[in-house]
């Protein structure tokens, strides 16, 4: 099945816009297995309450409807896996999710908070745009893109000791303390991924909603991402990933939503119906790849 590529921000000026959703690359089909010797992830008390609810949301781009009537629930501490085709609307309904686009029809509740419809979004919500490519003279380095993921910093407005902490502190979990002060711009597209991340992370949200993480990125870093993200669910964090990549998501999501401009089918992997993919896609697709296999451990 064909994916789309992405274009690179043309010039410098746009360092800021990079940082808050482009679209994505083709990703590399790979078959994710749980070892069987490991110790199951342990997800603590179960958890009622729904971190996201949506009801009857719809929107249109002009004329060109991108949602219609999306009604959905994700509980506190999930993790939902969203997929559909190009252009079904998954990365308008997460951008929707983020507070960054605005909408008119429907409602959208998150953390307890309704959403007024008009930019903004919950304070408590992180997103982790699809992949971007950069030319090497991207006047950012990778402590500097980080630090804008705390909201009182910016280009013009450094972090305060306490931040500055807190950004070395994310910056060390996720592996890159050798690159601090290399421009993002000269990163492999792994390394590029986990900036994106750290920035995201660097506030401790509660929901992190990513989109396309394992676009353009090889078959190690998309195990090495499953296993954050695993680490992270098990902490409680609410995840949503949006995913071509079927077999990444069979695994790690514990709910799965089908979309193409209406939802064809929520709930879990292992019940998801072949007639409701069909329909979705228009063609026969499975949760399972073939091309990588890899083993990680489910939480640590």
């Amino acid at each position: 099945m064909p994916l789309d590529n992405c274009q690179s921000p043309g010039a410098t000026s746009r360092a800021i816009k990079a940082l808050s959703g482009m679209p994505g690359q083709g990703v590399t089909e790979t078959q994710y297995i749980i070892n069987p010797g490991m110790k199951g992830i342990s997800m603590g008390a179960h958890k009622v309450n729904p971190a996201i609810k949506v009801s009857k949301l719809s929107f249109s781009y002009g004329t060109s409807m991108a949602l219609q009537d999306v009604s959905f629930e994700v509980e506190d501490g999930g993790f939902l896996g969203l997929i559909g085709p190009n252009g079904s609307g998954k990365t308008t309904l997460a951008k929707i999710l983020c507070g960054i686009l605005p909408f008119s029809k429907g409602s959208v509740e998150v953390l307890g908070a309704k959403y007024t419809g008009m930019v903004g979004g919950s304070k408590s919500t992180a997103y982790v745009p699809q992949k971007v490519n950069l030319e090497s003279y991207f006047p950012l380095t990778v402590f500097e893109a980080v630090s804008l993921g705390i909201r009182s910093v910016s280009l013009f407005n450094p972090p305060s000791p306490h931040a500055k902490a807190e950004v070395e502190r994310t910056i060390q979990s996720l592996g890159l303390k050798a690159f601090t002060g290399k421009n993002i711009g000269e990163l492999s597209g792994g390394q590029l991924q986990r900036v994106f991340l750290a920035k995201a992370l660097v506030s401790e949200p509660k929901i992190l909603i990513l989109d396309e993480p394992t676009a353009g990125i090889d078959a190690t870093n998309q195990t090495n991402l499953a296993q954050i993200l695993l680490d992270l669910n098990a902490k409680g964090t609410t995840i949503i990933l949006v995913s071509h990549d079927l077999s990444f998501l069979g695994v790690l999501a514990k709910q799965v939503i089908c979309l193409n401009k209406t939802v064809h089918y929520c709930g879990v992997p292992s019940k998801l119906d072949p007639a409701a993919l069909r329909k979705a896609y228009g063609a026969e697709v499975s949760l399972v790849g073939h091309t990588h296999t890899h083993e990680f451990t489910l939480g640590k």
